[in-house]
């Protein structure tokens, strides 16, 4: 008789398994089509940087070092992490491509977990060496992709504190160790407000507080300047979106079956579905509610991101009397060497 019940325990839990991976399988064929090509990669290490102690509101004054930072009540645990082999040879290629001397020593690298409204959010801040004795600009960097795919990378981060700024950047939601599920720009643009909340708490910055987004980030950036005007708040001296999407439709609707797929996943439907999902989302819809100063860098030859997307946008914001500028370089989607140079010397003009 026991040996009876045995079997049968054994053949539910193998049952639920088989459900839950087919379940898992299913979901991911979707997920796994990509907005910004990223290769598969292993993780970095992580060490523990101060005991990854539970948030408490403090005073910033109590904030010595970037691994105190989870004293805040918004940071949750950060984590020292040391770059990989793998991620070592990204950052050291992205040197050499934007004539950087590789420093990787030279900076410091952290990874955060940090609470915004209901959800813990996976992030990255780096620094430069220096950071504690000279003051350097805030950059919040909002990423490209969707879910794991184009997902930011310390070796990416450590590439804008090389620039000159303390880089904190967001994965958005549901990934390492973040809880919830990717919006596309719905309510996860919280989370990139939230790291505005974080930023403005740090004391190592200068006062400067900027925001650069690239593809999907650029559409994230969109909607984060928006939501600060809409809450009366100027917190953001400049910002840079490059590739990036500011009317979410048209993208539907001239992208391939795969990303017409993603974007009815992680929006709620087709833009005939949900028009309400897909303006909020889209830029050209309320131009007239950015009022940050923007520096606009698109390629001319983008297949994924038509260079309209920057173009219709530009035109939009400049009738709207707006402090905006166009650079439209040589190049398909994403930065070239050229426009990400540009970018940062446009930002420190800021």
């Amino acid at each position: 008789m026991k040996s009876n019940i045995s079997s049968r325990l054994i053949y539910f839990v193998m049952s639920l398994i088989i459900i839950f991976s087919f379940v898992g399988c299913a979901k991911n064929y979707v997920t796994d089509i990509q907005l910004t090509e990223s290769p598969e990669a292993p993780s970095a290490i992580i060490t523990p940087a101060s005991d990854s102690l539970e948030s408490a509101a403090v005073d910033n004054n109590d904030i010595n070092r970037l691994d105190d930072i989870n004293k805040l009540d918004q940071v949750i645990s950060v984590n020292e992490v040391k770059l990989t082999e793998f991620y070592y040879e990204e950052y050291s290629t992205g040197a050499e491509n934007l004539d950087l001397p590789e420093a990787i020593d030279n900076k410091f690298n952290y990874k955060i977990i940090y609470k915004s409204g209901d959800y813990e959010v996976a992030g990255y801040i780096s620094a430069p060496a220096d950071y504690l004795e000279k003051k350097y600009p805030i950059l919040i960097y909002n990423r490209g992709g969707h879910h794991y795919l184009g997902k930011m990378s310390p070796g990416q981060l450590c590439l804008l504190a090389d620039m000159g700024f303390i880089a904190i950047a967001t994965q958005y939601r549901g990934i390492d160790d973040g809880t919830g599920e990717d919006e596309f720009g719905g309510a996860d643009v919280q989370h990139v407000i939230s790291l505005i909340d974080i930023a403005e708490q740090l004391p190592f910055g200068n006062g400067k507080i900027y925001m650069m987004g690239e593809s999907r980030g650029g559409l994230e950036t969109y909607c984060a300047l928006k939501e600060e005007n809409l809450a009366g708040k100027d917190r953001i001296s400049a910002a840079v979106v490059s590739s990036g999407v500011s009317d979410l439709t048209k993208i539907y609707n001239v992208r391939e079956l795969g990303m017409k797929d993603v974007l009815k996943l992680y929006v709620g439907g087709t833009p005939e579905q949900v028009p309400e999902e897909y303006e909020k989302r889209s830029a050209v819809c309320w131009p007239e509610l950015i009022n940050t100063p923007l520096l606009i860098c698109h390629g001319k030859t983008d297949d994924r991101a038509p260079v309209e997307q920057a173009e219709i946008i530009f035109d939009m914001l400049k009738e709207h009397d707006k402090d905006v500028e166009l650079m439209l370089y040589d190049g398909g989607h994403g930065f070239s060497p050229e426009s990400f140079k540009y970018a940062f010397e446009w930002l420190s003009s800021h």
